[in-house]
């Protein structure tokens, strides 16, 4: 069966970094944070609960992601936000894109996501879902920097998970 890194940057994270990593520990064989010099408990949690942390001194959203993305040894890797915690139902997905037979899989997956402000969810104004590519093959992709949010870019066919 194929392998999963799960690759995250941070700085300051300590509320969400728990449920981050939790949500996601029981389909990642790695799990690397990348702290860019958090001045509270981010990297300390991060390690505790398992993850390989790493520091790079801010570089950029796209080449900080890059940074990350270079460091995971898996097959896939699944880069995530700090603040980004995947649902059960995602995380199932993820687990039987990872498990599929080689030949029925793509470069990346873009992952449907559900906006907050503050604990209130978005679901209006064209906000959801907001479906982004975090599930790529290991050396399928790269990010780019652009004027308004990074994106990655990959070589190859992208699916959607619901």
């Amino acid at each position: 069966m194929a392998t999963l890194s799960v690759v995250i940057i941070a700085k300051n994270e300590e509320r969400t970094i728990v449920r981050v990593i939790n949500a996601v520990r029981d389909i990642a064989d790695e799990i690397i944070l990348v702290d860019s010099g958090s001045e509270d408990r981010t990297k300390e949690i991060a390690g505790e609960l398992g993850a390989k942390v790493s520091h790079q001194d801010w570089l950029g959203y796209a080449a900080q992601k890059n940074y990350a993305l270079d460091l995971a040894s898996s097959d896939w890797i699944l880069s995530l936000d700090a603040d980004e915690i995947m649902t059960p139902g995602a995380v199932a997905e993820v687990r039987a894109i990872i498990a599929a037979p080689k030949e029925e899989k793509l470069a990346g997956y873009r992952i449907p996501r559900l906006l907050f402000i503050g604990e209130k969810p978005v679901r209006h104004g064209g906000f959801f879902p907001d479906a982004q590519l975090r599930l790529i093959k290991n050396g399928a992709g790269k990010f780019r920097e652009r004027k308004v949010h990074e994106r990655i870019f990959v070589d190859g066919p992208v699916g959607d998970l619901t």
